[in-house]
């Protein structure tokens, strides 16, 4: 803490994820081709700089992100495309924590996260697909200091 009532600090955390998304092609009813793309875990390495007031920090964030995609192409039926890979980005965003005590305090946080695009398919002759992995996380928190 300095100039009274400025923090600034830094946060590394990790978390297995669930997101995913998916598209599909199809003409007349029939599936031509079907792709997906999931996040298997998600970490951050952010800086942090708030403002306190009392036992309550409004905060904004921002750093590296990294996480565990896999990404599976098929057509007609058959796989043609699965790769999983680790992915390094960026993330923003803000948040709020008030300390209940001086041991456990509660917040929320809202980050956006870009791990960039990715071609997963370019056969030459004008047929691309790429991914685009960017989302928009919101979560609440209860700290414990020990």
């Amino acid at each position: 803490q300095f100039a009274d009532r400025w923090v600034i600090g830094a946060v590394a955390d990790i978390a297995a994820s669930s997101y995913g998304a998916s598209v599909t092609a199809s003409v007349d009813g029939t599936e031509i081709f079907n792709g997906d793309v999931d996040l298997k875990y998600l970490g951050t390495v952010r800086a942090r700089l708030g403002h306190a007031w009392d036992r309550t920090l409004i905060y904004g964030h921002g750093g590296l992100a990294f996480g565990n995609t896999e990404q599976t192409l098929t057509v007609g039926g058959t796989t043609v495309f699965n790769e999983e890979q680790t992915r390094t980005g960026w993330t923003i965003g803000a948040g709020l924590e008030h300390a209940i005590t001086d041991r456990i305090s509660f917040g929320t946080e809202y980050a956006y996260v870009d791990l960039g695009s990715k071609h997963i398919l370019d056969n030459g002759e004008g047929l691309t697909v790429k991914d685009d992995v960017a989302f928009h996380t919101l979560k609440a928190f209860v700290n414990y200091r020990f």
